[in-house]
């Protein structure tokens, strides 16, 4: 490896790395802001508000750790003797969710994490009365689960001082089935059902809370679908990057987009490996991994470039009329649409390959003559290519996907790509050698 090549490959692997580190350290700082509060006094309860109830002392709300992908929910338990209409029972809802929220915000912020990851999944119960509701608490404390009542401000249809609604967790899926165990043990005539995983939590709690399937009207459903896992982890990995774009918007594009052109350029190697045997028997299929960290580097500096071009094309050419208070409306413009389009294939695309040859040829090391007639060679064909294949994607791009998810939803398309990519850049090489060789030979 020439002296240059080591440089670059050094400085690539410096750029890389600090951008690692400076987004853990954002992520890292960002959730410590949202979870250090002021040292200020609590203010006093407004005699016109609902407020939460702790009439018993909470357990350790730090202890639970929750494992990846592990079914977390909130448990609303609300009463129904006091005749609350729907849109009263939603209000009180919402104040014990806001309750459970900010209590765990200050005590397991991981957990709460964890919540909204996978879904922030709810259920509610009927309550039959006030003392069931205060044993329901108690019980749920010394669980060590987040318990809080709300008692209404006696404005519409109750009593001020009235409690309403019981909100227990969020809690993962064990120790929230034990309470509804105690909720089936407190009150027979409730009508429990466990689906999926909760199935399988509910035999491990029977013992711990004994009641009978049938006092209970208990219905244990089948297995989970697969389906259904792959369903809630697309949604964790979804949500997980909108929150890293709404706060490390270029970072997020740049990892994202260089991953993808890694994966694209692995697929690469592994389908020539099993295209092209070894020359030799005694020689294995070799795999270059500075060939895939040059795609990884490239990805890296295109991606926020990239999504700087698509915010200028949603500027530029917007696809709905913009009103002052109701946003985006009306039907979507297919003449901006085209415009879009044309403007991507017609300034980036060209743009984009170009970086890409030559960013390809001085990360390995090539000449500046060897770089031209890489130019030469190949740039013609494949901006031909692109413009066979890459209109009709970006016009699914641009008209159906939302603006943090274009440049993902490109570079996915791009694995493809880069397949072909990788392939005629490592044919190119082949041939840059031989004529090298041919040089040599004549020149001797």
């Amino acid at each position: 490896m020439s002296s240059t090549t080591s440089q670059i490959w050094t400085a690539t692997a410096l750029v890389a790395t600090s951008l690692y580190v400076g987004y853990a350290l954002g992520l890292r700082s960002a959730a410590a802001r949202q979870t250090e509060l002021p040292n200020a006094k609590p203010a006093e309860a407004h005699p016109d508000t609902e407020d939460e109830e702790e009439e018993v002392a909470d357990g350790d709300l730090s202890a639970v750790k929750p494992g990846f992908m592990e079914p977390c929910k909130l448990v609303l338990v609300v009463r129904t003797d006091l005749g609350m209409t729907p849109g009263k029972i939603a209000a009180q809802c919402g104040h014990a969710t806001l309750a459970c929220y900010k209590a765990l915000m200050k005590t397991n912020p991981d957990l709460l994490r964890h919540w909204e990851l996978t879904g922030q999944a709810k259920i509610a119960l009927k309550g039959s009365s006030e003392e069931q509701l205060d044993e329901l608490e108690a019980i749920a404390k010394s669980l060590n689960l987040c318990a809080r009542a709300i008692h209404d401000a006696g404005r519409t249809q109750i009593a001020a001082g009235s409690k309403t609604v019981l909100g227990i967790g969020p809690e993962l899926c064990v120790r929230s089935i034990g309470w509804v165990a105690a909720v089936a043990r407190l009150a027979p005539d409730v009508g429990i059902t466990f689906r999926g995983n909760d199935a399988l939590c509910a035999d491990v709690m029977l013992s711990t809370f004994p009641f009978t399937s049938s006092s209970a009207n208990l219905i244990i459903s089948p297995p989970p679908d697969p389906r259904q896992a792959l369903a809630m982890t697309s949604i964790a990995l979804a949500r997980v990057y909108q929150q890293s774009f709404e706060t490390h918007p270029y970072t997020t594009l740049a990892l994202t987009n260089g991953a993808l052109n890694a994966l694209g350029d692995f697929v690469a190697q592994f389908s020539q490996n099993l295209i092209q045997p070894p020359k030799r028997d005694d020689e294995g299929p070799r795999y270059d991994f500075n060939r895939t960290a040059r795609f990884f580097a490239f990805g890296l500096g295109m991606g926020p470039l990239i999504g700087r071009w698509n915010l200028l094309l949603e500027r530029h050419f917007p696809l709905r009329k913009h009103h002052p208070y109701f946003g985006q409306v009306g039907n979507v413009s297919l003449r901006a649409l085209g415009k879009r389009v044309a403007a991507d294939q017609l300034i980036m695309a060209p743009v984009g390959l170009a970086i890409f040859l030559g960013s390809m040829g001085i990360m390995e090391g090539r000449d500046k003559r060897h770089i031209q007639e890489k130019y030469q060679d190949l740039f013609r064909p494949l901006i031909a290519a692109n413009w066979q294949v890459w209109p009709l994607a970006q016009l699914i791009n641009f008209r159906f996907m939302p603006l943090p998810y274009r440049v993902p939803f490109q570079s996915t398309c791009g694995v493809f790509w880069t397949l072909y990519l990788s392939i005629t850049n490592s044919k190119e090489n082949e041939v840059e050698d031989q004529r090298d060789g041919l040089r040599q030979t004549l020149d001797s």
